[in-house]
């Protein structure tokens, strides 16, 4: 790894790429972003409230509206920003930052596994420049700058921070595919840990993408005997559900009875220690309500309590009804939470239509009801509409067909780009010259596009929305392009090179 970051360094074009897009990113925060939610993201405000939240140490579990639930799949951007708010930046800042961060360092990841690529034609994992020609500079340019992608990466959301660790991990899992490396168990502890931190931040593409990656692993096992990419994606995937699945507390509200001194004074009775003037804890850490010594009488007394506040007088002494939370844990099920996720598409209609109301770019409305013997309607439906939602999740809004809003003729404009990026992928995966290492990681790659871009068509119920999560498949295509698109005559020459000094250890 550190000779992989050698090269990087090494590369004019890469320093200079890198420093631009930092200085780029510095300028848009400071310059054009407002000190409110953008129109673009206004998912970033809530982020933002969700990281004070967490800042101010108060229970996720009690955050407005979204509880728990967004916290366990959003944590790895929440965490950082809110370890930023603690220092004194602002929230929304905050995970601006944390967001951008992401942005740039996938730019690195993402040279890093062209480097890593060329290495796999090397004898030996030490360092070696990289060589890059114009139309890798070109697409790593496109990567770096493509607006809507650079716009997401500077919002506070999580679009970034997936891309990353999806990088990450295919970056650690190449060095583990060369046969050079040594230190095999280190970067499978590297790659399981990204995988884990990416189902902190986008639960649904980090199942996707474990699914595909375990498929391909066991091909690796079977064609060279090579496990530790399974084993780096089985640790990573369990891990994961740990990461995103806390315990749900349940909150159960009660008023129990205080006593006090005398009617005039509201202190809290002293706990069961007379020496103690202090108020017990309640059961609860989260309370702050006092508990009074467990006793017969005290109970009965609570359960004549009525309202907060008020003051029962009886013989034992007078008493101040106050209330008291108590937190129970319901443990839940890693393997249940899983099994969740995947049974998703059970009710993909439903979410699709449920995604586009109130959206002023509102796809049409999904009606379905075909049923057919043995054959799970779900499944008919889905198919029925993935001709048409598959390519309205990869092409559109287009130019004149979905003008209207600025968002959509800027988006329709940047959709050309895409449109001729994927054409000139298809072609260059069947057309170009590859090495076996090459033509396998360009199958994984294309392989976890057609089967997101498949489920998320059938996901989103708007062209907004949709066109702001096909953001997850740019690291792929532009990482597949990169290496499909390496010098023919290099990769010859380097090819007969390694086959020459091959041929001359064997005679040795």
């Amino acid at each position: 790894m550190k000779s992989d970051l050698k090269a990087l360094i090494s590369s004019r074009f890469l320093r200079l790429l890198v420093l631009i897009s930092l200085f780029t990113r510095l300028f848009f925060q400071f310059a054009f972003l407002p000190n409110r939610p953008s129109e673009y993201g206004p998912d970033e405000g809530t982020y933002a409230d969700l990281s004070k939240y967490v800042a101010e140490g108060l229970p996720v579990q009690e955050f407005p509206v979204y509880g728990a639930g967004l916290y366990n799949s959003a944590r790895t951007l929440i965490l950082p920003s809110s370890a930023l708010i603690k220092i004194g930046i602002s929230e929304l800042l905050a995970v601006r930052l944390t967001s951008t961060l992401a942005g740039l360092l996938s730019l690195v990841m993402l040279s890093l596994c062209v480097i890593a690529i060329q290495k796999l034609l090397q004898e030996k994992d030490g360092f070696a420049p990289i060589i890059l020609n114009n139309g890798q500079r070109m697409f790593l340019i496109i990567f770096s700058f493509l607006p809507s992608n650079f716009l997401w990466s500077n919002l506070g959301l999580r679009e970034s921070s997936s891309q990353l660790y999806l990088i990450a991990v295919t970056y650690f899992s190449l060095k583990l595919l060369s046969p050079k490396v040594e230190r095999k168990a280190f970067y499978s502890i590297l790659s399981s840990i990204s995988l884990i931190l990416a189902f902190g931040t986008r639960p649904q593409t980090a199942m996707v993408f474990s699914l595909l990656a375990f498929v391909f692993s066991l091909v690796l096992i079977w064609k060279l005997r090579e496990f530790w990419i399974l084993l780096s994606i089985l640790v990573g995937f369990t891990a994961g559900q740990f990461f995103t699945v806390t315990p749900t507390p349940e909150t159960k509200e009660s008023l129990i009875a205080v006593k006090i001194f005398n009617s005039e004074s509201k202190s809290p009775a002293p706990s069961q220690s007379g020496e103690s003037k202090s108020p017990a804890p309640s059961q609860s850490g989260e309370s702050k309500s006092p508990v009074p010594a467990v006793t017969e009488n005290l109970q009965e007394v609570s359960k004549l309590c009525l309202e907060q506040g008020q003051i029962l007088i009886r013989k034992s002494g007078t008493y101040e009804c106050q209330e008291s939370k108590e937190y129970k844990v319901i443990t839940r099920n890693p393997v249940e939470s899983a099994k969740q996720q995947i049974l998703t598409t059970q009710i993909l209609e439903y979410k699709r239509n449920a995604n586009r109301l109130g959206a002023v770019s509102a796809l049409p409305e999904s009606t379905c009801n075909i049923s057919i013997w043995k054959i799970p309607r779900e499944v008919i439906c889905n198919l029925i509409e993935l001709p048409y939602r598959l390519p309205t999740f990869l092409f559109r809004p287009l130019p004149l067909i979905d003008s209207g809003s600025g968002f959509l003729n800027l988006a329709g404009a940047e959709n050309i780009l895409w449109l001729g990026l994927i054409l000139y992928a298809a072609f260059a995966a069947f057309k170009m010259s590859l090495n076996k290492v090459e033509k396998f990681t360009i199958a994984w790659l294309y392989t976890y596009i057609i089967t997101f871009s498949t489920a998320a068509s059938l996901y989103e119920g708007n062209l907004g929305t949709a066109f702001r999560h096909k953001s997850s498949i740019l690291w792929a295509l532009a990482l597949g392009l990169l290496i499909s698109h390496k010098d023919f005559k290099l990769r010859r020459r380097e090819s007969k090179l390694f086959q020459y000094r091959h041929s001359k250890k064997e005679e040795n």
